[in-house]
């Protein structure tokens, strides 16, 4: 532990008055807190990642990668990625599909051909079209249930920390 004046705080410089001050334990505390509660929400995101895949994969097995309810739902994990910076794209929804990156490369290739995501060439991103929001819309609805499920079961088994 290193402990070190920042600019000109403390006035008159650290001194073993000041150092007495210092609750050591209650910062431990808050430090012991701020990692639970980090890896609490790492969980979460853990466990809605896994939703989000799960939910990819139920519609690639029930629709087929041709359906519009496939494609709309990639489009939408593919822009999701893009605007979080994820890097390799196509590999990481090739991880969550369960497919090649060469094959989702060629099922974002069909989305845009039928118009259900917009892209500029040479650019990553796009938008969804009118017609696939509407899609979304109703996916979503149908699926706000286990998302919810999800959610709380992942607020249930919190990760436990170790010793």
């Amino acid at each position: 532990l290193t402990i070190q004046p920042v600019g000109d705080f403390p006035i008159g410089g650290l001194s073993s008055t000041v150092l007495r001050q210092i609750d050591f334990r209650a910062a431990a505390e808050e430090l012991r807190k701020q990692a639970e509660g980090d890896e609490v929400r790492a969980h979460q995101h853990d466990t809605m990642n896994k939703w989000h895949a799960e939910r990819l994969r139920a519609a690639l097995a029930e629709h087929g990668p041709a359906s519009s309810e496939y494609l709309t739902l990639l489009a939408s994990e593919y822009l999701r990625a893009v605007n979080r910076g994820q890097q390799k794209i196509n590999e990481c929804l090739a991880a969550m599909a369960g497919k090649e990156a060469s094959t989702i490369r060629g099922h974002l290739w069909q989305a845009r051909k039928q118009e259900i995501l917009s892209s500029s060439p040479g650019r990553k991103g796009g938008q969804l079209s009118a017609a696939a929001q509407d899609t979304m819309r109703r996916i979503e609805e149908r699926s706000a249930e286990s998302f919810f499920a999800a959610l709380e079961s992942s607020r249930e088994r919190k990760p436990q920390r170790k010793r």
